[in-house]
């Protein structure tokens, strides 16, 4: 019988953990300020990914900056699977089981 205490326990702490993620990565509301940053964070991230596309493009900057520019993309792929993992995490939140 504890053992199925602690496991409700546990469960409702993932529940409250996955809708707190889920409320940071949704649209920002007013005076959410985690969720401001979260979105503010990937719009920089999307505009400073198509300038880096822009600035590869031309070949004097390619060559030159190259190695930065793979890292980046590596970087920036991988924060945006992070972020599409955490969306279907949260997945439930949005969309409760019926």
């Amino acid at each position: 019988m504890a053992d199925k205490v602690s496991c409700k326990c546990c469960e409702s702490s993932n529940h409250s953990i996955r809708k707190r993620v889920y409320e940071i990565i949704e649209k920002a509301k007013d005076g959410d300020k985690a969720s401001a940053i979260f979105d503010s964070f990937l719009i920089i991230l999307i505009l400073l990914n198509v300038a880096a596309v822009i600035c590869n493009s031309f070949d004097n900057l390619n060559n030159s900056y190259n190695k930065f520019f793979t890292i980046f993309e590596y970087i920036s792929v991988s924060i945006f699977t992070i972020e599409y993992l955490l969306r279907i995490w949260t997945a439930p939140e949005k969309y409760p089981p019926s």
